[in-house]
């Protein structure tokens, strides 16, 4: 038995919590395997509740433990298991949650969890979960006693990952009923990427009146990374952990009772506009298969990078950089100032545009969209030295608050470059338009999970998507001669042999075709009956036209080359969807960000003033590198200086630092 499951039992034998915290690679999984063997090899009988930050994550332990008592799933689906029975208490809470929704759930007959929200059909979505149960876990304190009474010990993995929420429900809430259970917790500090981490200082040591401590279990030793990363891995931790590998072990990186070392380079350029083709010719990839997805991954900061090299970037720039029902885009500036102004008018049944008119007509009789605009370009025009901005709050001193109502410059932009777009929205109905947003998420989804009632609920991806990424999977079953899923898959019914011959035929017609604009193929996969569109889809393509209008004409390619990514057939994969997963070969792009919380440049340099983002970054890096199994290549991208190379001199070593300008052949 390992050294930390003896200390682990060792706190419970004490009366306390504990937490196993290991650094990547380590086997915290592993550990928490044994644990429960150990657990129900003493005591069959006992009941454990496993909750993981990732219904992947929850597959996994599924599939290497069989026990009656064992209930495996995400924080999401074991709070909602936990709580939707209580339906009286769960309404109250929502109705004290959202005093100023005028709720009323009489004609409700339960709360429900799904993919969307509608809270006054009582449909609740992902995000509200949390929110709920806290209410809940305070509101009414024999929830937790109820909790204590199920579950002889609750293990969360991943614990850095956790919504602070819930270690309170679990360390604070549940600890006030006297009923003895154990609270296992699992994880690395440094691996934190998706939250900004848990500080476990406040439960850590001797709370008195007989409150458990937290028992903090160590296991420094590294069963993945050969010792180059692993020299580099301890050299980038932010903590006093440092990592050792097993020698004479079955770990991978054992090899004939020694320590790989693998291969770990740093390259840079001082010139601008590098790209991956310069650094796949580089000599240190050479051995490297860039065609097998399984082996070899280039990480890359976003989906929107990786779109532009997979090849979907029509697809991505529609729905990540959509700058009218997007992100920040004009209808959510005019949905804010209608609530910002509590505006009561009537504005159902008019179009985009009207809503505008009515907001300026506020301010003045006269205005309406198209006079402001002009207004504001007669401005820019006659100053010589007014740039949108200045020139709109010269306007805004004419009119108080008209810049609130018409276009940022950003927006401004996108409208010019996509008049034909903006023309088709000005003329949609507002109630609807409103209901339309677009996120990368609608196009990337998440990884799916075997738990299929956890996939309806956090099922990103929207209906046309996923219509169209059926499509894809039919036409890939046919390239790949796994005719039997396509049988399954396709629409069309095979009753009796000719028919085998006609599905040949129509899958062969629609292969002929696919790399025509998607709004062909959609109809010709409807026609040939490989592919109907269903009710949910044509009720989603009429309450959002306006998404089909941009999709339509874009190249049926981009879904194919979407498909090949989602499934893992490239070698591309963001650098926070990596987390976890472990590879041969690792290339790293460390790239300028768009996204504030993430920067290279400023890790490398130190830069005073942005501590919590260099924080934030290193946790990131360190994740990045320790997926590497054999050779790891980090290529900086980001604006060039001599203290970037200085810094990476201290954590790579002076003989692994490279000028790609010298190295391409």
């Amino acid at each position: 038995m390992a050294t930390e499951i003896e200390d682990i039992f060792k706190a419970i034998e004490s009366g306390n919590h504990f937490l196993l915290s290991g650094g990547a690679g380590s086997g915290k999984t592993h550990t928490l395997i044994e644990l429960l063997n150990k657990i129900y090899k003493d005591n069959p009988k006992v009941s454990i509740a496993c909750i993981t930050f990732t219904n992947v994550a929850a597959d996994e332990i599924q599939d290497r433990t069989d026990y009656e008592n064992l209930v495996i799933s995400t924080i999401h689906d074991f709070l909602w298991m936990n709580i939707s029975p209580y339906q009286i208490n769960l309404k109250k809470s929502l109705i004290e949650l959202n005093p100023d929704d005028d709720l009323n759930f009489d004609e409700i007959e339960r709360i429900d969890y799904r993919e969307y929200k509608n809270l006054r059909k009582g449909i609740i979505k992902h995000e509200d979960v949390l929110n709920i149960a806290e209410h809940l876990f305070t509101s009414y304190p024999l929830l937790s006693k109820i909790i204590k009474d199920k579950y002889d010990y609750i293990f969360i993995d991943e614990y850095q990952d956790t919504y602070k929420p819930v270690i309170e429900i679990f360390f604070n809430h549940l600890n006030k009923t006297k009923k003895r259970n154990v609270i296992g917790l699992f994880g690395d500090s440094m691996q934190s990427i998706y939250q900004d981490g848990n500080n476990l200082s406040e439960y850590l040591g001797d709370k008195g009146n007989n409150i458990p401590q937290i028992i903090e279990v160590p296991k420094k030793v590294n069963r993945r990374n050969p010792q180059s990363v692993i020299d580099l891995a301890n050299n980038i931790r932010l903590d006093l952990l440092k990592q050792k590998a097993e020698i004479n072990s079955d770990a991978p990186n054992n090899k004939d009772g020694a320590i790989k070392q693998g291969n770990t380079k740093f390259i840079y350029s001082k010139k601008e506009n590098n790209d991956a083709y310069n650094i796949i010719k580089a000599k240190f990839c050479k051995d490297w298969d860039f065609k097998d997805s399984k082996n070899t991954k280039l990480l890359l900061l976003s989906h929107s990078l990786i779109a532009s090299e997979v090849g979907f970037p029509s697809l991505m720039d529609i729905y990540d950089k959509d700058k009218i029902v997007g992100n920040g885009g004009y209808v959510e500036r005019i949905k804010k100032y209608i609530e910002k102004k509590s505006i009561k008018d009537d504005l159902t049944d008019i179009s985009f545009i009207e809503v505008i008119n009515i907001l300026l007509k506020k301010l003045d009789e006269s205005l309406e969209f198209e006079i402001g605009m002009n207004k504001l370009n007669l401005i820019i025009n006659n100053g010589s030295d007014l740039n949108y901005v200045k020139s709109m709050n010269l306007l805004n001193k004419e009119y108080s608050e008209i810049k609130e109502i018409l276009p940022t410059e950003g927006i401004n932009e996108f409208l010019y470059d996509n008049a034909g777009i903006f023309d088709l929205a000005k003329n949609m109905n507002f109630e609807v338009l409103k209901k339309i947003y677009l996120n990368k998420d609608k196009l990337i989804g998440k990884k799916k999970s075997k738990n299929e009632e956890s996939n309806k609920r956090s099922e990103e991806r929207d209906y046309l998507i996923r219509h169209l990424m059926r499509i894809q999977e039919i036409i890939s079953l046919y390239e790949n001669k796994n005719y039997h899923s396509l049988i399954n898959k396709s629409d069309f019914k095979i009753n009796k042999g000719e028919h085998k011959a006609e599905l040949n035929k129509k899958i062969k017609d629609l292969y002929l075709i696919k790399g025509e604009n998607i709004e062909t193929v959609m109809k010709k996969a409807d026609e040939l009956r490989l592919c109907q569109i269903d009710e949910r889809t044509k009720d989603f393509l009429d309450k959002n036209n306006f998404l089909f209008e941009r999709v339509k004409n874009v190249s049926f390619k981009e879904i194919e080359c979407l498909y090949k990514y989602v499934e893992n057939e490239t070698v591309y994969s963001t650098q926070h969807g990596i987390k976890g997963a472990e590879f041969n070969n690792v290339l790293v792009f460390l790239d300028k960000s768009a996204n504030t919380k993430l920067n290279y440049k400023a890790l490398f340099e130190k830069t005073v003033g942005k501590e919590s983002i260099i924080d934030r970054t290193q946790k990131l890096f360190y994740v990045c590198c320790t997926r590497a199994m054999d050779d790891l290549i980090v290529f900086y991208n980001d604006e060039f200086s001599e203290e970037v190379i200085k810094q990476a001199k201290i954590w790579f070593g002076e003989k692994n630092i490279f000028d790609i300008d010298h190295l391409v052949t």
